[in-house]
């Protein structure tokens, strides 16, 4: 059975919309953005970019108890967002991050909290966090856009920003990276 996302929630802010699509792109499962039971005091309740919430919990497709399918989706986590634009990355199985650096989880976040975090990746992200593709690339949470395998990722030299490729040359950009079209394949 497909897990399938949680619905977009009207109170959504940019961010979170961000997060949505790059959740999108990489194939992940989002299954809280600013709905759910979080701490009062969590990023995905705060005021951010037009709306609330700068965090976004995913888990596989295949569902919450598909364990190496979060472990993937952690590792790709780190591979994506630079750890500049990371406010917060748990997952009780895997690499955690606070404010950018990479972080014993259970010493920062404690033995509640990453016991609560085993069933999925919790992300937030700095506030402006962005995307920014070109305009043949609909910024539409609900349509998945990338048709292919990520084969790159690199950051921008700000560390503001990224761009994804994936294998049919569509590109990707995110914060401050520039979209300048696709990659069209040699003949």
């Amino acid at each position: 059975m497909t897990q399938q996302d949680t619905p977009v929630r009207p109170d959504e802010s940019d961010e979170d919309r961000a997060l949505r699509t790059l959740a999108n792109i990489a194939g992940w499962c989002v299954t809280s953005t600013t709905g759910g039971t979080h701490a009062p005091n969590s990023l995905h309740y705060v005021k951010a970019t037009n709306g609330k919430g700068r965090a976004a919990d995913y888990a596989s497709r295949a569902g919450p108890g598909d364990v190496a399918g979060l472990l993937a989706i952690n590792e790709q986590i780190i591979q994506l967002v630079p750890l500049s634009m990371i406010s917060e990355l748990i997952f009780a199985g895997g690499t955690c991050v606070k404010n950018g650096r990479i972080v014993d989880g259970a010493e920062t976040y404690g033995p509640t909290v990453m016991a609560a975090h085993n069933n999925h990746n919790h992300l937030a992200v700095i506030e402006g966090f962005t995307y920014s593709g070109g305009s043949s690339m609909p910024d539409d949470p609900n349509i998945v856009n990338a048709q292919a395998k990520i084969v790159t990722a690199f950051p921008t030299p700000t560390g503001k920003g990224y761009t994804i490729i994936t294998a049919d040359g569509a590109v990707f950009c995110f914060g401050d990276a520039e979209y300048h079209g696709r990659i069209e394949a040699p003949t």
